[in-house]
């Protein structure tokens, strides 16, 4: 269990609209079977991690340029969280949001 966390409005607001489109990217474009999400409470921070195992892709080369990639890193850039994309074709995606102590 998680400790309590105060978070302003505008926080709690950008991270669940970041994790939200991390979920619906896996549902939507990974063809995942498997979806885990991870929060943690630590001295660096909160950190979610949203992993699937799905098709995966190279972050790097995204086919077809949209917005939801660049509109995760600007929601989490404006409340002084970091985002985080590690995945490689045919081997799933990891999302990890991180929000340092403030």
């Amino acid at each position: 269990m998680l400790p309590p966390l105060p978070l302003s409005a505008e926080v709690r607001h950008n991270l669940i609209l970041t994790a939200r489109e991390a979920l619906q990217n896996a549902v939507t474009h990974a063809g995942a079977t498997e979806v885990n999400v991870v929060l943690q409470l630590n001295a660096d921070g909160l950190e979610i991690v949203i992993a699937d195992n799905g098709v995966g892709f190279d972050p790097a080369n995204v086919a077809k340029p949209g917005n939801g990639l660049s509109n995760m890193r600007k929601r989490m850039e404006s409340i002084g969280g970091i985002l985080e994309i590690r995945s490689q074709p045919r081997a799933g995606a990891t999302v990890l949001l991180k929000l340092p102590p403030h």
